[in-house]
């Protein structure tokens, strides 16, 4: 756990230089939580469709379903951290979870056989953004800004074997909470990230269903995270040139 944890820092702060305003240059605040509680569902169900380029992507007859579910590992729950982290007004965030997750899909092919596949995920991300009213998008697996370096959007809680679209075009049509500094502030917080959001991109339209539930409570930087604490204190300035 300590590896993630020395990592937290240096992912969220790349992240955090993209997301800030051009020539921020502060030190940034951090804010650190434990994922106390974590369980629910999302339902992934997409077709082909003309309006999205399906001629173009090749996926006119293709269609299908993935579901996911998971709660928290129970056997690992200490292994479950987020970290929050503003500077000049932007905000970016990562978690990290050890989950007991199951992934079902269902795709169906014109002229071909169906793709059926099951996978099961030991992992799950949190993602933190600010918005422009002030306040925080969270949301599960999701990137949170179009132009993050390659490799820090790490986990796509619909990723199987069989064909559907692509993580960048679902991105935007994952369910979120939205929450107040404020709310993020105090000692627990209770998220209901929940919804119904569709999405037409990359030859496939559709829809993502969640329900998921999630607890943060907020840690101090002693014991373990004061390393992390002094390893984000250490990175002085955050800025864009």
């Amino acid at each position: 756990m300590m590896n993630l944890l020395r990592a937290m820092p240096v992912l969220v702060l790349v992240l955090l230089v993209a997301a800030a305003p051009a020539g921020a240059a502060k030190r940034p605040k951090a804010a650190f939580y434990s994922v106390a509680q974590t369980h629910g569902s999302e339902v992934l169900e997409f077709h082909g469709d003309p309006a999205a380029g399906c001629a173009a992507h090749g996926t006119c007859g293709t269609s299908g379903t993935v579901a996911y579910t998971f709660a928290r590992d129970a056997k690992r729950a200490d292994e479950g951290y987020a970290l929050l982290s503003s500077v000049a007004g932007s905000a970016y965030g990562l978690g990290s979870l050890a989950v007991s997750g199951q992934l079902t899909a269902t795709v169906k092919t014109a002229g071909a056989a169906d793709c059926l596949d099951t996978a099961t995920r030991t992992q799950e991300q949190l993602s933190f953004l600010g918005t422009t009213d002030g306040k925080v998008r969270i949301s599960v697996g999701a990137p949170a800004v179009d132009d993050a370096p390659e490799g820090t959007a790490l986990l796509s809680p619909f990723a199987t074997r069989c064909a559907g679209p692509l993580w960048a075009d679902l991105a935007r049509a994952l369910p979120s909470a939205k929450v107040s500094r404020a709310q993020l502030a105090k000692p627990r917080v209770a998220l209901k990230i929940a919804g119904d959001m569709p999405f037409s991109a990359g030859g496939f339209a559709g829809h993502v269903v969640a329900d998921v539930r999630v607890t943060l409570v907020r840690r101090s930087c002693v014991g373990e995270l004061k390393t992390v604490c002094d390893s984000l204190d250490s990175l002085s300035t955050v800025g864009t040139g």
